[in-house]
């Protein structure tokens, strides 16, 4: 009896598109096919260690950390949540207090408690009309870091699920004036740095640490993810002994070796493939624009300039219909899986 792997396969026999996570569409990684077994190792003579990289581990890593402009770059098989207990847990002490937007995913307040840490919460402003939070005011967080000096770590979302950034240059002068550290949590934004019509990469920003879900956006297996260090305020010997801790002692060799072929797939074809996607995007944007009962969210309404929406992100909507009766209708009638309704 094979309960799971008999769902699994009713799914895929259904070929719907997937619009929507892991990043790979069950298509990129096609290549590795009859080799996965074979990369199922451990830690063997020949094929380096997760928690000490010192051969072709460390050698993919300081690629990565090259590709993507970070001083340094850890692979974390455990996904971004693994990252962001590592990344929070070994910047502070515990008692210390944290400042996080107060839409960060529930990674977020776990580390809190495995921390042992105190919670300020920035609340982001609204979009009423299209009823989505939008981005954290960078005043919000000068009055905080002002009014108190027990705060160590300001932590955001970049982007939100929804493709709205913060306007993450401004934040980072400001939580850097008050010498104080900026993690993102860029799980969505993988693809950024590949790109100059998209938002710019947090790293480029100046944040501090970056933790990214590789598998969401880019050509990588679920649970793929990487934590990237942007400046020297990080104290790297303590985030190396976290990665250890929230990571299992059997790293897969699986997942790793996924990483490693988006970090070179997106450094030799990710602008020209991002370059395709958007011009589509841009296309069914045009055509959808014109349908009466149809609209069509990209940030625009809210006066945020293009640079602060992640384009990728094609939020829409259908007068008359739910967000969960749409999904259902594009999933069963037309074979299209979105990644969220609401």
């Amino acid at each position: 009896m094979t309960p799971l792997i008999d769902g699994l396969k009713k799914y895929i026999s259904e070929k719907n598109t997937r619009m929507h996570m892991p990043g790979h569409k069950a298509k990129i990684l096609k290549s590795l096919g009859e080799l996965l077994p074979e990369l199922d190792l451990t830690e063997v003579d020949g094929v380096d260690n997760l928690h000490k990289p010192r051969g072709i581990i460390k050698k993919s890593q300081d690629y990565a950390a090259d590709v993507f402009g970070a001083r340094h770059t850890f692979y974390s098989v455990n996904g971004t949540t693994g990252g962001i207990y590592a990344a929070l847990v070994s910047q502070t002490s515990p008692g210390d207090k944290v400042l996080i937007a107060r839409d960060s995913h529930k990674a977020v307040y776990q580390s809190l408690i495995l921390g042992n840490l105190e919670g300020d919460y920035l609340y982001p402003r609204y979009d009423g009309e299209n009823d989505i939070l939008i981005d954290v005011d960078p005043n919000d967080i000068e009055e905080k870091l002002k009014n108190d000096e027990d705060i160590k770590v300001v932590l955001v979302n970049y982007p939100s699920y929804y493709g709205v950034c913060n306007d993450l240059e401004a934040i980072a002068d400001i939580v850097h004036k008050y010498e104080r550290l900026l993690i993102v949590d860029e799980a969505h934004g993988s693809h950024l740095a590949f790109h100059d019509s998209l938002p710019k990469s947090a790293l480029k920003s100046g944040a501090d640490l970056v933790i990214q879900s590789t598998h969401k956006t880019l050509p990588a297996f679920s649970q793929s993810s990487m934590v990237h260090v942007g400046t020297d305020r990080v104290d790297l010997e303590r985030l190396k002994v976290n990665m250890a801790i929230y990571q299992t002692t059997s790293p897969s060799y699986i997942l790793l070796a996924s990483i490693d072929y988006a970090v070179d797939y997106m450094d030799n074809h990710g602008y020209k493939e991002l370059d395709r996607v958007i011009k589509k995007i841009d296309e069914i944007t045009l055509y959808l624009k014109k349908l009466s009962n149809v609209s069509i969210y990209n940030g625009r309404d809210i006066k945020l300039s293009p640079h602060n929406f992640d384009k990728t992100k094609f939020l829409f909507k259908i007068d008359g219909l739910t967000g969960t009766r749409l999904e259902e209708i594009l999933r069963h009638d037309y074979k299209i899986q979105v990644e969220l309704s609401d």
